[in-house]
């Protein structure tokens, strides 16, 4: 796939930096603004990542490659927010079934 990103690439990417220092601000800093909107984005990171999915991978590259390009990484940091936000719940459960 033309203008793909290497696992280097994409944790270099600005959007990855960004989120992770939003990410570690909020929660070194405790900002009430940063919390909620983290919040609300890992509750709807499976809908989002549904849709921009869809977008990036299938209709953007044949319609438009330029938005492809940048929303490619887009969905994959929004796929795996909602993995993540999947197992933490999933260990979280399991940790309180052991107790």
């Amino acid at each position: 796939m033309a203008g793909s990103l290497s696992l280097r690439e994409l944790v270099a990417h600005p959007f990855t930096l960004a989120t992770t220092i939003t990410g570690v601000a909020g929660g070194l800093l405790h900002l009430p603004l940063v919390a909620s909107l983290w919040t609300a984005l890992v509750a709807q990171s499976g809908t989002l990542f549904g849709g921009v999915s869809i977008f990036a991978f299938t209709i953007a590259p044949e319609t438009y490659p330029q938005v492809a390009t940048w929303l490619q990484p887009v969905a994959i940091v929004l796929g795996a927010l909602y993995g993540g936000s999947k197992l933490y719940r999933a260990l979280k459960n399991i940790v309180n079934d052991v107790k």
